[in-house]
């Protein structure tokens, strides 16, 4: 399977509580022996792009403009069916794919229920994809992740439930309402062997609230992730590069995200110590 792209992180320059309990809290895979592909020792496809050092004055470092060269691939679809981000089932209805083409346009294609194949797609580390239900939907949400498509190799997209994201909005001190004019932002930070990293906090985004895993289960109150590495950005504004502000405990870090109106942005964020 292709590995996906990390998402860019920078270096920018210059409340803890416990979750509120429900008779079913969600679960939050933390067990690294499960035979099942599990968030531990193999991330799920996210995105994966090393993090780079912003400018003097803290802002980010221009990247270069992105080239002419385009790429085809093949891929499939499979839908996210628990709050470990991790466990999944097969999609078996149509929807309609995007990403990112050469010279900032848009490339597309169709997903039947099995496959789909999407030309002119823009060679890159990290290269947003969104996959949006147009059949036999079920709750799956509109989601958008990146991908590496500097190499050859089969692109598997999820989507999000909307009632994973709703329960876990239900388990916590105050519970927020999804907001379909938003986004919701899911973030997985992994260190380079993509194990979790716990106790990273967002300290800016575009978002009302920041969720953190926590004990197992999820906490609007926690001061960073937890065992599982987990945070998720609430009710964010849709933008193409939304900026995160993030404290790995070592340094301050900032990424930048894809959102889009009643979407989820899914992706995994590598840090380095």
């Amino acid at each position: 399977m292709k590995r996906a792209g990390w998402v860019l992180a920078f270096v920018a320059l210059g409340a803890a509580g416990c979750a509120k309990k429900s008779a079913h809290p969600p679960r939050v895979e933390t067990s690294c022996d499960d035979a099942a592909y599990n968030s531990c020792n193999h991330p799920p496809p996210g995105s994966s792009v090393p993090p780079k050092e912003a400018g003097p004055d803290g802002t980010a470092v221009p990247e270069a403009a992105p080239g002419d060269a385009s790429v085809s691939l093949a891929g499939s679809v499979s839908l996210l069916a628990s709050d470990d981000f991790v466990t999944v089932q097969a999609f078996s209805g149509t929807a309609d794919i995007t990403a990112e083409a050469p010279g900032g346009g848009g490339a597309s294609a169709s997903y039947n229920g099995q496959s789909f194949n999407i030309d002119d797609v823009r060679v890159g580390p990290s290269v947003w994809f969104s996959v949006t239900p147009t059949s036999n939907t079920g709750d799956a949400l509109p989601t958008l992740e990146p991908w590496d498509t500097t190499s050859p190799g089969y692109v598997v997209l999820r989507m999000v439930r909307s009632s994973v994201i709703d329960q876990i909005f239900n388990v916590v001190t105050l519970p927020p309402q999804r907001d379909a004019t938003r986004g919701q932002v899911v973030l997985h930070f992994v260190n380079a062997s993509g194990n979790a990293v716990g106790g990273v906090g967002i300290t800016q985004s575009p978002g009302t609230g920041v969720i953190y895993d926590a004990a197992g289960t999820w906490s609007d109150t926690a001061a960073g992730t937890g065992a599982a590495g987990f945070a998720i950005v609430v009710n964010a504004v849709p933008g193409f590069r939304q900026r995160v502000d993030l404290d790995t405990g070592s340094k301050l870090v900032y990424i930048q995200v894809q959102v889009a109106p009643g979407s989820v942005t899914l992706t995994d964020v590598p840090l380095a110590p």
